[in-house]
């Protein structure tokens, strides 16, 4: 760690505050696929799934991109008849994956999150669930 030193003069102040780095903040942006591709691979179109989904469906993967975790795109959610109903329609979609009980992982090709490489290795290393 290097030292400074700082004159502070008599009409001057010197104001020291901490901030974590390793906080994400959520942006106030989505990205979602369109079925685009780049070098990094080739994306999900969302609406297009969205389109072929029930309602009531389509509301619990809005849920979920509201609670997730923005850096790791992963979601808690308690249990409940909508969850049990609609999320098997949302898994055979390839919308999410399940990681373990109540925890599910939405596709970082549909929502892109900051740290898309990483969300992405976690994605593939689920299997087809």
């Amino acid at each position: 760690m290097s030292r400074r030193t700082i004159e502070i003069k008599d009409d001057e102040e010197l104001v020291i505050g901490a901030r974590r780095r390793d906080v994400e903040l959520k942006p106030p942006f989505l990205i979602c696929g369109t079925g685009g591709r780049n070098r990094n691979g080739e994306s999900m179109n969302l609406f297009k799934v969205l389109s072929t989904l029930p309602s009531a469906s389509v509301k619990l993967f809005a849920t979920l991109v509201e609670q997730r975790d923005v850096g790791s795109n992963e979601v808690v959610l308690p249990g409940s008849r909508t969850l049990e109903n609609h999320m098997p329609k949302l898994i055979a979609s390839g919308l999410v994956r399940r990681v373990r009980r109540s925890v599910f992982l939405i596709n970082p090709d549909a929502v892109m999150p900051p740290k898309y490489r990483a969300v992405k290795i976690a994605w593939l290393s689920l299997g087809k669930n």
